[in-house]
């Protein structure tokens, strides 16, 4: 081959620029062919595989590593979140536990105070159902016994005793049983609650009103057993000082009383029946005279007249009629009224004369201005003083006259301090638990005391 021939077989840079243009793979093929036969291409192809290979081999360690990392983040985080998790629920269950608690503290606090407040009202029933038994057992022994017959033998205390023994009997009315039964029906679910105790559990308010109540009642009750059971002894006392004795039991001559009282109302009940029966006899007879007069009458005056009249007659007598049942009525209420009183007075005439005996003696102060002499005290003048008033006041004038400063019929004095100068506040408790029940007997009985004689007018 000549130089020439050598020099055609190279291609120009035109011709290799047209080859690489030519878009079909022979034009390709035969570029490579032409590249070939330069040997630095070689190198270069060479070292690009070794460059890509060193590529391919970091990228790889690099991915690796990277799954190795993330595996790793991945399971710490849900490690971490596992642990947090734990915690959380750990603490509210805790939390929990403690609001349980606390909500079964209050519960049974709620119920410690319903089970006291029920004791409490049982205490009191056992109390009045222990006066009542004493009061039966004292009075059933005082009728039946020796001092009994010793008061029979006594007119001037009988009356006293019918009305104390009646009081005695309404006493032991008193259906204790009944308030202990009512007690065990509302403390039931309390106790049925102790056994299994709810944490939301509350009392019923209808439940402690009631207990309340209850307890309230027993009170009451047992207040005036007490009184009772007070007049009974100092009545018994009394009569322990009687010399003479009845053969007759004291029960047996007060039925005998009951008997010939009810035998007495009988008969009066009787008179009046046969009374009003001759009054409407009479009234019959009256109206037919009257009825044939006017009939007579009628005869020689107009229908019209006659008609007024009659009408007019009418309306008058039963406005008589009315009037007069109304006065009745009035009349027999006040009766009424009046023996209550004096059944009520006979019953406390032993505390009237325990609490208000400075009021009874003979002396000169509480008389009024116009009294010179000696003698109880003046109900007026008390009543001026304003002793009756049911204020604080009248209890301040009720110490003020049975104290020795007022009172020269009583050396009493309230305490080691000058009540009559202290706000009852600063009394103590026995001076004024004397001092109620001596006003309160007071403004009850103050008229009666100043009929009776024992207070002047």
């Amino acid at each position: 081959m000549t130089n020439n021939d050598k020099t055609e077989a190279k291609p120009t840079p035109r011709e290799r620029a047209l080859i690489i243009r030519e878009p079909d793979k022979t034009a390709w093929t035969k570029a490579i062919g032409v590249l070939s036969n330069r040997g630095w291409f070689s190198v270069l192809l060479g070292s690009a595989a070794v460059l890509f290979s060193l590529w391919m081999v970091l990228a790889y360690a690099s991915s690796w590593r990277t799954e190795n990392v993330l595996s790793g983040m991945e399971s710490d985080v849900e490690l971490r979140t596992r642990k947090a998790n734990a915690e959380l629920q750990d603490k509210i269950l805790r939390q929990a536990e403690l609001a349980n608690q606390e909500a079964f503290a209050v519960a049974s606090s709620k119920l410690s105070l319903a089970l006291r407040e029920v004791s409490s009202a049982g205490s009191a029933i056992d109390q009045l159902k222990a006066n009542t038994k004493a009061i039966q057992v004292e009075t059933d022994q005082f009728l039946d016994g020796p001092l009994g017959r010793k008061v029979a033998s006594d007119a001037a205390m009988i009356e006293e005793v019918e009305s104390l023994v009646g009081v005695a009997s309404d006493t032991e009315s008193v259906d204790v049983e009944l308030l202990q039964e009512q007690l065990s029906t509302l403390a039931k679910p309390l106790l049925d609650a102790q056994k299994d105790l709810p944490a939301d559990f509350s009392p019923s308010s209808e439940i402690l009103g009631a207990v309340r109540e209850l307890k309230r009642q027993a009170e009451r009750d047992d207040q005036a057993s007490e009184r009772t059971l007070l007049s009974l002894r100092d009545l018994t006392s009394r009569a322990s000082k009687l010399t003479s004795m009845s053969e007759t039991t004291l029960r047996s001559l007060l039925a005998q009383r009951a008997t010939d009282r009810r035998s007495a109302e009988l008969r009066q009940l009787a008179e009046q029946l046969e009374i009003s029966r001759r009054e409407n006899a009479a009234m019959t007879t009256n109206a037919t005279i009257a009825k044939d007069r006017q009939i007579a009458e009628a005869e020689k005056s107009a229908l019209e007249k006659i008609a007024r009249e009659e009408a007019e007659r009418i309306r008058i007598e039963a406005k008589r009629k009315a009037d007069d049942l109304a006065d009745v009525n009035e009349r027999k209420r006040k009766a009424a009224e009046a023996t209550k009183l004096e059944q009520e007075f006979q019953r406390d005439l032993p505390a009237i004369r325990q609490y208000l005996s400075p009021l009874f003696g003979n002396g000169y102060s509480l008389r009024g201005k116009e009294s010179s002499k000696p003698g109880p005290a003046s109900y007026s003048h008390l009543v001026t003083l304003g002793t009756e008033a049911a204020t604080q006041d009248g209890l301040i004038h009720m110490i003020k006259v049975l104290d020795a400063g007022w009172n020269d019929r009583t050396t009493t004095k309230w305490g080691s301090a000058d009540y009559r100068y202290l706000k009852p506040t600063h009394w103590g408790q026995l001076d004024m638990t004397t001092l109620q029940a001596a006003h309160d007997l007071f403004r009850k009985y103050g008229k009666t005391l100043k009929d009776k004689g024992m207070l002047d007018p």
